[in-house]
C-alpha cells in the first residue's frame, strides 16, 4: 500500500511534552495517519534517536483466536508469580 501524505517530508511539526508526559498529536499528522481517538500507535526507537511512530493495525479477530493456543502463560499460578518477583499482585 503506497502512503500519500499531504504533508511534505522535509516538514517538522513539534509538540511539548506535558507534565504527565502526554503529547497531542497535531492535526495534520492525525489527519495524515486518519487517527481516531481510541486507535493504538507504535512507537520505534531508531539507533540514531529519532522516533518512528506507526498507526497500528488491528488484527483480524479470527486471526486473533487462531494464534490464541499458541501464547503460554508465564507463570502457571499468582502465587508462583509473586515468589518469581518477591512481592504480592
Amino acid at each position: 500500500m503506497t502512503f500519500k501524505s499531504p504533508l511534505k517530508r522535509s516538514a517538522a511539526i513539534s509538540t511539548k511534552i506535558s507534565p504527565a508526559y502526554t503529547i497531542a498529536i497535531p492535526k495534520d499528522i492525525r489527519s495524515a495517519l486518519n487517527l481516531q481517538p481510541g486507535d493504538s500507535l507504535e512507537f520505534h526507537l531508531q539507533e540514531n534517536g529519532s522516533i518512528v511512530l506507526h498507526k497500528e493495525i488491528p488484527l483480524d479477530a479470527s486471526f486473533q483466536q487462531a494464534q490464541a493456543p499458541l501464547f503460554v502463560w508465564e507463570w502457571e499460578d499468582e502465587e508462583e508469580e509473586e515468589e518469581a518477583h518477591g512481592r504480592a499482585l
